[in-house]
């Protein structure tokens, strides 16, 4: 699966989404797709592994309300530490995955 065929996947799923990332290249490759495809602007939140350097990026694929941004951080927070934790598989390259449906757990 070639890169814009990765980005027209993630693209097609509906409702706000987040997005594990193998690094933040790649990540920043499709935050410039969606800015150039779909004129998204404003706000973008992710988080980046930089404590154990698997160099995994998470971020939310939607743009983010600024009243909003702190929670979106911490979902993207809670996400890594999940994929870290092995409790939802890492990214496999020219692969895309969905992780899982449901809601956020209550914090």
């Amino acid at each position: 699966m070639t890169e814009a065929e990765q980005f027209a996947a993630i693209d097609a799923y509906d409702g706000n989404t987040m997005v594990v990332f193998s690094d933040l290249a790649i990540a920043m490759r499709y935050a410039n797709h969606r800015y150039r495809v779909h004129g998204q602007t404003g706000l973008i939140a992710g988080c980046e592994d930089t404590r154990k350097g698997t160099g995994l990026y998470v971020m939310w694929r939607d743009r983010i309300q600024p009243d909003k941004l702190g929670e979106r951080i911490a979902n993207c927070r809670w996400l890594l530490e999940e994929v870290l934790a092995g409790r939802y598989p890492r990214p496999v390259a020219g692969k895309v995955s969905e992780l899982w449906s449901g809601g956020f757990p209550k914090q």
